[in-house]
């Protein structure tokens, strides 16, 4: 049975859910009525986007690290307003 967008959407949420409560991919499988290539090939998406998320995350907190360095940097350099 060919899945709509939505329905692999709902899968690999209870996929993910599974997967990290320790569950093999044969028992995801049987539990959700897919095969296990339908379940692995979701997990490979998973972890796919889980890293991705992380990276985002990475480059958010990079990015919010180096405006502070940057802030404190100008501070240090500016003249001192007392004198």
């Amino acid at each position: 049975m060919r899945r709509n967008k939505t329905q692999r959407e709902k899968d690999k949420h209870e996929i993910a859910a599974l997967y990290c409560a320790g569950i093999i991919q044969a028992t995801i499988a049987e539990r959700l009525g897919l095969t296990q290539q339908t379940v692995s090939n979701d997990l490979k998406a998973i972890r796919n986007d889980w890293l991705a998320s992380s990276l985002r995350d990475f480059d958010e907190l990079k990015a919010e690290q180096l405006a502070k360095l940057d802030y404190v940097e100008t501070q240090a350099h500016a003249p001192d307003p007392g004198g």
